[in-house]
């Protein structure tokens, strides 16, 4: 009672990320046309995407705003595409760790962690 993120007060909505292989599919999900994991061939999935299918969950319960969009890191990313996105209305975001745009730098350093993945041999 009393803290920041009162349970007492607000319902609290965590979500899967759209695409990740812990609870949606994702890229080392099954291919069923194929037999063969999905690896590169798995479609793109973006912030936009991952924010929109946890709109739509909300309003299947019944949720018509959004007090307050929380999240660091990517989550911060999806906590600020809340805040533009116009799917419920929010009153607030808190971005932790997180911007809304990238240096170059920040690409240099993703681009080097995508290739890792891409040259990963279960990939």
């Amino acid at each position: 009672d009393g803290k920041p993120l009162d349970t007492s007060k607000y319902f609290m909505f965590c979500a899967n990320v759209l695409g990740s292989c812990y609870g949606s599919t994702g890229p080392t999900s099954t291919d069923p046309d194929t037999g063969m994991r999905y690896g590169g061939d798995f479609p793109l999935v973006t912030i936009r995407d991952m924010v929109r299918s946890q709109a739509e969950v909300l309003k299947q319960l019944g949720v018509n705003e959004v007090t307050f969009a929380v999240g660091g890191s990517m989550g911060g990313m999806q906590a600020l595409e809340w805040g533009i996105c116009g799917y419920l209305p929010v009153r607030g975001i808190i971005s932790m760790s997180a911007s809304g745009r990238h240096h170059p730098w920040q690409i240099g350093i993703s681009e080097c962690q995508r290739q890792a993945v891409l040259r990963e041999a279960f990939w």
